[in-house]
Parts: C-alpha cells; sequence; structure tokens
C-alpha cells in the first residue's frame, strides 16, 4: 500500500526523469551522428574519398544504437530514493518525511496505523500542492530540450553538406602505382554559334541572347548592342553547361545590330528589326442627339464606353499607332462597321452609324503584313430608351374618402429624361371628364418636378356616396417627334355620408366576418381591382405597347369582372333592404355591360375599347358605393383574420376613432418593406463604394504625380530613366480610372438608376473631363498641369461621395426610428413588470398555491419570456443594422455594436430568464433582484440606442421645437380659413325653421343624441340656439367619451334650429340613466372643442347637459 501511494506521488517525477534519459540519448546520438558525417564529408571533400557502404553502415549504426537506448531507459526504474533526496532539496519544509515514509512497513495485519496514514496524507497533499516535478525536473528537461535542437541542427547541417557537396564529380581513389605524367595542354580551337541571330521582335518586348561554344569554352564573353541610342555592353552568364553564356536584353525599342566578344575574338553581327502589331491607343465618339430632341452635339473623349439616346448618331474616331489596311467594328450579333482612314491621317479612322439597340464592338484591325492587334478591345455602345413621362402622386397617394363641401389638394411628381411639354390633371365625374393644365412651358428633363392642383368637390355639386376618379399626366415628345401623353395610376374619391355613424361593437372571438360595409363591402373593393387592372392596361396600350402584349391581361380583368357578378347575385340573395336590392341590381346590370365591353375588346383586339368598358365598370362601382351600409359597426377585433377584411383605407379610418376597448398594449406593427426601395438603396449603396475606390485612387495619383515631379527637377540622369517609367505607369493607372469612371456613368443611366441619380450623372460627367485633362497632361509630360486636373478631380469625387453617403445614410433614419422605439417599448414594459415582481415581493399570498395565485404567477412568467423574446429581437436587429451600416455609417456602426456588446457581457437576457423561474416559482425576492440587473441592462440600451439615433435622426428636442413651430403656423392658418369659411356661411344662411313636436329630429340637431343611444353614453342635455324661433336655451355639462367625436364640454351658439335632449322630445329635456356597455370607455372629460360631426353637419356648437341609457 505504501509503494502504491509513493507511487503515486512520484509518478510524474519518475515520468520527467525518463524523458530526461531519452534526451540526453538523443543528444548523445545525434551529436556522435554529427561528427560522423562532418568527418566523412572533410575526406570526401578534401582527399577525394567516398564509399556509400561506409556512409549507410553508419545511419544503420546509430538508429540501432537509438533503438536499443530507449528500450532500455523504457524498462529500466530510476533510483526512488535519489529522487527522493532532490525533493527533500528542493522542498526542505517536508523535513525528510518523504524518506521517513519510503522506510515505513505494514503493520502484521498488513494495515497502516494512524501515524503512517497521516504521514502518507500529507505527502500526497505536498505533491499535488507544489507539483514536485516542475522543481525537480522543469529546468533540467528544458536544457535537455534546448541541447536537444541543437544537436539536431548539427545533425541535419552535417548530413546535408556531406549528401549536397562531396559526392559530385569525385574520382575514385587511384591505385598507388605510382606518379602518372601530365600530358602538356594544348588549346582546342573555339567555334561559336549564336542564337536567335537575325530577328524580328515586337517593340518594346525583350530579347535573349545565347552564345553556345563547341570545342573549348572562354572563360568570360560579352554582348555588344548597337543601336540609334549608341553602344551597350552587357556581361553574359554562363548557365549549367559551361559552354553557353547568355544574356537579355530587358527592352527592344529601336533596330540595331549586336555580336558576341570573347577573348580577343567575337562573333558575326546579326540584325535587329522591330515592329509593333496594330492597336488603338484612343477612341472619341462624337454623338448628335435626333432632330426631335435639339439638342448639340457632344463630343466624349477617350472613351470605351458610351450611353446615348435612340436615334441619335455617333461618329466614332479612333486612333491607331500606325496605318492599316483593314479596320472594323465587329459586334457580337455579327454587325460589321467598316472604319475608313481620314485622308489627311492613316492614323485616324472614322465611322459613323445610328445605333438601334445597346451593342458590344469589338475593334478589328490588320496592317500590311497581315498581323492583327493582339488583344482587340471592346467599344459599348449604350441605347437609352425615350421612355415616356414618369408620374408619381404624393399627396394624398391613396383612394382617399372626402366630404361633399370639402376642397382636395392633390399632389405629384414628374420626371422625365429628356423633357417634359406640358402637364396637367384630369378627373371624371358622373361620366364626364374635366381636363386642368398645370404647365404649358416645358420642363427640363433629368429632374423631378412638383406638381399641384386642387379639386372642389362642393362645386362640382357632388352627393352622397358620388365618386369621383382623377390622375395626373405629362407630355413629351416620342422618337417619332410626336407629342406623347403618360398618365399616372389612377385613384378614387369617394364623397361620404355626412350623418355617417362608426360606433364600437363587441369583439369577435375571431370568427370572421361579415366585411365592414355590408355585403357590398368585399363587392366595392374587387370591383375597384378590376378597375385599375383596366386602367393599366388601357395606359400601356396608349404607351405604345402592342395589343398581343396586354391580351392575355385583358381576359383575366374580363375573368374578373364576372367573379364580381357572381358575387353579386349571392349578395342579391342574402340582402333584405329594398334601397341595396335595388343598388346591387344597378350594380349588376353595369357589371354586366361591363363584361360583355371587356370581352369585345378581346374579340376586336382593339386596346381603344377598354376606355368604354371602364366606362361601364366605374358605374357598376358607383351603385356599389351607394349600397354600402350607413351604419358600420367597427370592432377592434384581436382575430387576424377580422383585420384582414378591412380595407387599407378602412382601417385607417378607424384608426383617428376614439374608442374606448382596451387594446393590447404591446401588439406590434409590421410595415412590409418596398422592394422598389430596396432596389433603389442597394445600388445606392454599390455606387457609394465604387465612388469611395475611385475617390482614394485619384486622390494616390495626384499625391505621386507631385512627388515625381519634384524628384524630377533634381534627379540625374539615370534616375530621370525610372521617374519616366513611374510617370508612364501613372499615366496608364489614370487611363484605367477612365475606363472605371465610364462604367461607374454606364451604371448610373442604368434604366433603374436614371431617374434616381440624374443630378449625379451631370457631377460625374463633369469631374471625368478633368480625369481626361490629367490623362492627357501626363501623356504631354506636364506635370503640374496634370497634377492640378488629379487634385480637382479628386476633390469632385470625394464631394460626390459625401453626397451619396447622406443618401444612403437616410436608409438608416426608419430603421433607426424603429429600432429607438423598440428599445423604448422595452424599457417600459420593463418598468411594468418590475412593479408587478414589486407588489408580489410586497404583498406575499398567505396562500401561494391556489389556483389563482399559480395562474397569476404563470401569467407574470409568460409576460418575462416574452419580454426576453423581444429583447432577443432587438439585439439581433441591432446586429444586422450595424453590418449594414458599416461602410458607409461607420460611427453608428460602432455605437450599435458596443451597446449590442454591453448588453451581452451584462447577461440582461440570462437575468429575464432567471427572474421568469424566480417569479414561477414563487421566490419573489430573487425575482426580484434578476428583474432589477435586466432593467439596468435595458435602460443602458435603451440610452446607447438613443445616442446612436443622434446620429442620423438629430436631436429629439430639435426636432419637436421644430414641428411645434410648423403646428403652430397651420393651426393659424386653419383659424384664417375657419373665420372665412364661417363669415362666407353666415351670409347664406337660410331662414330658420320652426320646430315642431313631432320628435323627428331637425336638421342641425347634434350628434350627441345619436352616439347616446347607440353607444349608451351617460350625459344631460340642454339645448340652446340664437336662431329665431327655436324653443329652449340652456347650459350643459356633460360627460361622455365618444366614438367619433373629441372628448370635451363645447360651449357656443348653434346656426342650425332645434335642438333636444332626447329624441322626441323638442326643446329642453332630461332624461337620466347610466349605461355601459358597447361604448368605447366610461369616463370624464371637458374641453372646449366641439364635436367634428356636429362641425360638419351644422357648424353647431351647442352645449348639453343629458344622461341617457342605452
Amino acid at each position: 500500500m505504501i509503494a502504491k501511494l509513493l507511487s503515486s506521488c512520484l509518478g510524474p517525477v519518475i515520468a520527467a526523469e525518463k524523458q530526461l534519459r531519452r534526451r540526453k540519448l538523443v543528444i548523445a546520438l545525434l551529436s556522435i551522428g554529427a561528427a560522423g558525417f562532418a568527418l566523412l564529408a572533410g575526406l570526401a571533400l578534401f582527399f577525394s574519398w567516398w564509399s556509400w557502404p561506409v556512409v549507410l553502415g553508419f545511419s544503420a549504426f546509430l538508429f540501432l544504437v537509438s533503438a536499443i537506448g530507449l528500450i532500455r531507459i523504457e524498462r529500466s526504474i530510476p533510483d526512488l530514493r535519489e529522487l527522493a533526496r532532490l525533493i527533500e532539496e528542493k522542498h526542505p519544509d517536508l523535513r525528510a518525511a518523504l524518506l521517513a515514509a519510503m522506510d515505513q512497513q505494514p503493520g502484521p495485519d498488513g494495515e497502516l496505523s494512524y501515524l503512517q496514514r497521516k504521514l502518507l496524507g500529507e505527502i500526497s497533499e505536498h505533491a499535488v500542492r507544489n507539483r514536485w516535478v516542475r522543481q525537480v525536473s522543469e529546468k533540467r528537461l528544458l536544457a535537455a530540450g534546448w541541447g536537444q535542437f541543437l544537436a539536431l541542427t548539427a545533425f541535419v547541417a552535417s548530413l546535408w553538406f556531406l549528401l549536397g557537396e562531396a559526392p559530385h564529380g569525385v574520382a575514385p581513389i587511384q591505385a598507388e602505382n605510382g606518379p602518372t605524367t601530365e600530358a602538356p595542354e594544348v588549346k582546342a580551337a573555339v567555334e561559336i554559334r549564336v542564337t536567335p541571330g537575325d530577328v524580328e521582335i515586337e517593340k518594346g518586348s525583350r530579347l535573349v541572347i545565347e552564345a553556345a561554344f563547341s570545342g573549348r569554352a572562354p572563360a568570360a564573353a560579352t554582348l555588344i548592342h548597337r543601336h540609334a541610342g549608341g553602344e551597350t555592353k552587357t556581361p553574359m552568364q554562363v548557365g549549367l553547361d559551361d559552354s553557353v553564356f547568355s544574356t537579355m536584353l530587358p527592352k527592344v525599342d529601336t533596330e540595331g545590330r549586336y555580336f558576341v566578344a570573347y577573348e580577343a575574338a567575337q562573333s558575326g553581327e546579326y540584325a535587329i528589326s522591330v515592329f509593333e502589331y496594330p492597336a488603338l491607343l484612343q477612341a472619341d465618339a462624337v454623338v448628335t442627339p435626333p432632330a426631335y430632341l435639339g439638342g448639340e452635339t457632344e463630343t466624349i473623349a477617350d472613351t470605351r464606353k458610351i450611353t446615348v439616346m435612340e436615334g441619335s448618331t455617333v461618329a466614332w474616331r479612333l486612333r491607331v499607332n500606325k496605318p492599316v489596311t483593314a479596320a472594323e467594328l465587329f459586334s457580337e450579333e455579327g454587325e460589321i462597321l467598316t472604319l475608313t482612314p481620314d485622308p489627311a491621317d492613316p492614323t485616324l479612322l472614322l465611322a459613323s452609324h445610328v445605333p438601334e439597340v445597346t451593342r458590344k464592338y469589338r475593334v478589328h484591325l490588320v496592317d500590311e503584313k497581315d498581323r492583327s492587334n493582339q488583344r482587340p478591345p471592346w467599344l459599348t455602345v449604350n441605347v437609352k430608351e425615350n421612355v415616356p413621362p414618369k408620374l408619381k402622386l404624393t399627396f394624398p397617394g391613396r383612394d382617399f374618402e372626402v366630404s361633399a363641401l370639402q376642397e382636395l389638394p392633390l399632389e405629384a411628381e414628374v420626371w422625365d429624361d429628356v423633357e417634359v411639354l406640358r402637364t396637367g390633371m384630369s378627373y371624371q365625374f358622373r361620366g364626364q371628364e374635366t381636363e386642368v393644365v398645370l404647365n404649358e412651358k416645358p420642363l427640363p428633363g433629368g429632374a423631378k418636378h412638383p406638381l399641384s392642383s386642387l379639386i372642389d368637390i362642393e362645386k362640382l355639386g357632388a352627393k352622397e356616396r358620388d365618386l369621383v376618379t382623377y390622375h395626373f399626366w405629362a407630355e413629351d415628345k416620342d422618337r417619332e417627334g410626336k407629342v406623347r401623353r403618360s398618365m399616372s395610376d389612377q385613384f378614387f374619391a369617394e364623397v361620404r355620408l355626412f350623418e355617417e355613424i362608426v360606433r364600437e361593437g363587441t369583439a369577435g372571438g375571431g370568427q370572421g366576418g361579415t366585411p365592414p360595409g355590408g355585403e357590398s363591402g368585399e363587392l366595392i373593393r374587387i370591383q375597384k381591382d378590376v378597375i385599375n387592372a383596366a386602367w393599366k392596361l388601357a395606359r400601356d396600350h396608349q404607351a405604345g405597347k402592342p395589343f398581343e402584349s396586354i391580351a392575355e391581361d385583358v381576359g383575366v380583368v374580363t375573368e374578373s369582372q364576372n367573379v364580381v357578378i357572381a358575387k353579386t347575385d349571392e349578395a342579391l340573395e342574402k340582402v333584405e333592404d329594398a334601397e341595396v336590392r335595388d343598388a346591387l341590381e344597378s350594380a349588376k346590370k353595369h357589371m354586366v355591360e361591363a363584361a360583355a365591353e371587356f370581352a369585345s375588346v378581346s374579340e376586336k383586339q382593339d386596346g381603344e375599347l377598354l376606355v368604354v368598358a371602364m366606362g361601364s365598370a366605374k358605374d357598376a362601382y358607383a351603385e356599389l358605393l351607394k349600397a354600402r351600409a350607413r351604419e358600420t359597426e367597427i370592432s377592434m377585433a384581436r382575430s387576424p383574420s377580422q383585420s384582414a377584411s378591412q380595407s387599407q383605407q378602412e382601417q385607417q379610418r378607424n384608426m383617428n376613432l376614439e374608442l374606448e376597448q382596451k387594446e393590447l398594449k404591446y401588439e406590434e406593427q409590421s410595415a412590409a418593406q418596398d422592394p422598389t426601395l430596396s432596389a433603389e438603396q442597394q445600388e445606392n449603396l454599390a455606387v457609394l463604394n465604387r465612388l469611395k475606390d475611385l475617390a482614394r485612387r485619384q486622390e494616390a495619383i495626384a499625391e505621386k504625380i507631385k512627388e515625381l515631379e519634384n524628384q524630377l527637377q533634381n534627379a540625374k540622369e539615370e534616375e530621370k530613366a525610372e521617374i519616366e517609367r513611374q510617370l508612364k505607369r501613372l499615366q496608364e493607372e489614370q487611363r484605367e480610372l477612365l475606363r472605371e469612371m465610364d462604367d461607374l456613368a454606364e451604371r448610373m443611366d442604368s434604366e433603374e438608376n436614371r431617374a434616381n441619380m440624374a443630378e449625379e450623372r451631370e457631377e460625374l460627367a463633369e469631374t471625368r473631363e478633368n480625369v481626361q485633362e490629367t490623362a492627357e497632361k501626363l501623356e504631354a509630360g506636364e506635370l503640374a498641369d496634370a497634377a492640378n486636373a488629379a487634385t480637382r478631380a479628386s476633390e469632385q469625387l470625394e464631394e460626390m461621395k459625401e453626397e451619396f453617403r447622406e443618401k444612403t445614410s437616410r436608409q438608416f433614419a426608419n430603421e433607426m426610428k424603429g429600432l429607438r422605439d423598440a428599445t423604448r417599448e422595452l424599457a417600459e414594459r420593463q418598468d411594468a413588470l418590475g412593479e408587478q415582481i414589486k407588489n408580489l415581493a410586497e404583498n406575499p399570498a398567505d396562500d401561494p398555491f391556489t389556483t389563482a395565485k399559480q395562474l397569476e404567477r404563470g401569467e407574470l412568467a409568460q409576460s418575462i419570456a416574452e419580454q426576453s423574446q423581444k429583447l432577443s429581437e432587438v439585439l439581433e436587429n441591432m446586429r444586422n443594422l450595424s453590418e449594414q451600416a458599416e461602410p458607409t455609417e461607420p460611427i453608428l456602426s460602432d455605437a450599435l455594436y458596443e451597446a449590442v456588446r454591453n448588453a451581452t457581457t451584462q447577461q440582461v437576457q440570462e437575468s429575464l430568464d432567471e427572474a421568469r423561474d424566480m417569479a414561477f416559482y414563487n421566490r419573489p425576492d430573487q425575482a426580484k433582484s434578476s428583474e432589477e440587473a435586466a432593467a439596468r441592462g435595458i435602460e443602458q440600451l435603451k440610452e446607447s440606442v438613443e445616442k446612436a439615433a443622434e446620429k442620423i435622426l438629430g436631436n429629439e428636442a430639435d426636432a419637436l421645437r421644430l414641428a411645434r413651430n410648423e403646428l403652430d403656423k397651420l393651426i393659424e392658418e386653419t383659424k384664417a380659413e375657419t373665420e372665412r369659411l364661417g363669415g362666407k356661411e353666415g351670409t347664406e344662411e337660410g331662414q330658420p325653421q320652426e320646430q315642431t313636436g313631432s320628435g323627428q329630429p331637425k336638421p342641425g340637431e347634434g350628434k350627441e343624441k345619436d352616439l347616446a343611444e347607440n353607444g349608451k353614453e351617460k350625459g344631460k342635455g340642454k339645448g340652446d340656439s340664437d336662431k329665431p324661433g327655436e324653443p329652449g336655451e340652456g347650459e350643459s355639462e356633460g360627460e361622455s367619451k365618444q366614438a367619433s367625436t373629441e372628448k370635451g364640454k363645447g360651449k357656443g351658439k348653434g346656426e342650425t334650429p332645434g335642438e333636444g335632449g332626447e329624441e322626441g322630445q323638442p326643446g329642453e329635456g332630461k332624461a337620466k340613466g347610466k349605461g355601459k356597455g358597447e361604448a368605447p370607455g366610461e369616463g370624464e372629460g371637458q374641453g372646449e372643442t366641439p364635436s367634428d360631426s356636429l362641425a360638419e353637419n351644422g357648424k353647431a356648437k351647442d352645449k348639453g347637459k343629458g344622461e341617457g341609457e342605452g
């Protein structure tokens, strides 16, 4: 037992001792091997002695000895007492305990005594605590390791020297049969063969020359090259074969002769002839726009890519390095443009054509010896189509509901690549179309121009449920020079009811119900889709699209109209109201006519008939509007199926209602991303990255030009040659930069970027002129002018880069707004959770295991889990946004990255998970502690996001002040408009109506009565009026919260006759009651704002006090 315990304590030390012995053995063997191989190498080198058997035998001996030594080391056991002595020396605190333990013996029964066990335990603990192996063997192992490395280095070096140097050319040992007599040396004749001899090479290429000697090789040889610039002598180098000398002329630009000189002789002279492959030096394009555009001729110098308007004439002027016998531009489609030399300059090739489509042409050149250009360059002609003007409605930008007394302002913007001749707006009402010309003067192309107009609904005499459709249009010239009209999307303005009542109903349990607006709601939506589809087809056909391309879509529209007819039949079977039935039947009649007319369009293949069919479809739509129910019941249903049944416009209206029903607190809103906007952002980022690269390279070229200019002033002749080579490389880099700018211009002028980057494209064209000037000045050797032009180009590229950076940074504004709102919501929700957990901790339940308490804790745990999930989503969004912002907004990217890293290191999510578990298992104190840690982390995360958002959105306080100023301005304008309209209506007010006691409501009665009935409001009403003949005057104080009105108490005098507290009671009436039910909310409110519905209906401002029971 004692032996086992000692072995476990001394085991690492024993293993270290064996490893030390192995290393010593390896050092000894490697040293012996190195010495032996060095000795053999010395014999081979100095005494020309070599024997493979000796070398291999010595190697085998070393291998055998190493194997035997390693086996013996593994089988041997070190002296334990010696190891114990070493350990005792290193650790005097043992006080010979280890040596004493080794002398211990177990008792007669084979067991250890208490003192023996305690001694062995202390030794074992000491061994583990102090790691004996480190104090005893570590330094010796380290020294042995270094010795092993040095021995191995010496062994490898001696072996490499032995095998690499000694064996070559060593003769066997000669027999000792007496000295040999040397024959007298006789020099053999020298014969030389020079290659390549007479040669013709390309100008600027290198030439390798070899001289092969037969018989006897000379000690040295020299190449002498005679050319126009003088004579050059180049020593020739001997190769592996001692009889072959070679050298290289790095660059041959002129013709000359050469020969090889050796000893006192020389070879014959040989001729060097140079030639050039035909090559394109510069391509200029002269673009003449078509006659209908009336533009000026534009010359684009040194370009490989051009973009022209369709119908333009392109005249190419190609400068080549020498006259050629044949030249042409060959396209991938097989089109050939022959290039003809200019009579005054044979190195200038001319060609002219009118490109119809975008094409790439390869430049083929052939000289008088049938040599063609080695790498034919490409010339690209991008042909822009003269697209129709693009129109986009910016306000309201959607279908809208208006009142019969309203003025509908409309705004749009137009863009065209050439010129807009005329713009306008057209609207259709009751089958009549009215055209309003907005601009008679031409608008320049390449820029967006705002358009605005106004439709006075009141002057049209529109009635409830009438329909007004409108669109903007713009005119330009097509490629034939004819005036062409383009139209925007068509939008609808529906005249809503004055007395339309919107009230809150009971929330559904997730069951899909009838769409808002009755059975006609779904029919209206589908019929509108049919009209819009037909409108777009008619617009495309008028823009020049052939009927064959829209024929299939016309069939789809016809089928859709038949679907609406079938749904109308289904609605007619369910409807009971006579007026609705009449309206639906009338709508069906117009639908049948529209379907027949759509079918006729397909039969006659005449797209012009789409306009006639749209008229019938619009009539059907107008009848469907009449069928819409006057009273819409709205429920803020939690079921997605109900919310999905509402149209976008209806949802927008409902958002403006003040419903009391408590909405889900943390319901998230999601908006689908616009793919067009996303593509635009991606293009902006791509262009920004290219501008960054171009600006950086142009700046580097400008700095290098200035540096070389300074060096050239004080340079010697040999230094000037090197500077000239560097300038040549700079010139090539500048030309390459010019090519890449053409590539960027092509991208910016593409169909998807043309409208978005029109101004930047013009700036790039101006910058290109400076880049071109830099290349020309470099070629002419005017370094000062080249440096100035390069600096200007660099500054312009830097300005463009900053403009694009600002443009791309705007894409992060919405993301940062959403991120800021999300973190604020997280912080608010965390505060609410903290309050719940605090209440749970401060008010412990008597019996925490009742079903109600367990459910309460389960809901709390679920809320914390949802908070953790939302935090995870926010952090993931921050990571993604940080990665996206890194190229353009590195500061924002770093700020978001730091915020995410801090939240991760603070383990906010882990604290939330812990709080969830503690709350669920009724440990409120621990849950409170974890929640507080999570709250601190979320608060810090919110502050970090706020600071990061300021880098993009600016200071929120400044934005609020600006918004407040704008709001104050709008309020003043509204007050002025209200006073103007009030005065106008006061002069037009008719004779007062006499109030009867029939109980029928009079026009102008406030809607408080209706809302009290429908929404079970509570209030007291007592009306007054300053109109003659109106009975009753009084004051009102009320408490109500109405669905479609603002909270408040209004004061004023009504302009309409008749006011009463309840239906059927003229004059003054009181009804007491208290109701609560479907009306949104119960509350009290006092204010000075009159009801919106009253303001619209009769401009009446009444004071009423009433209580109604619904």
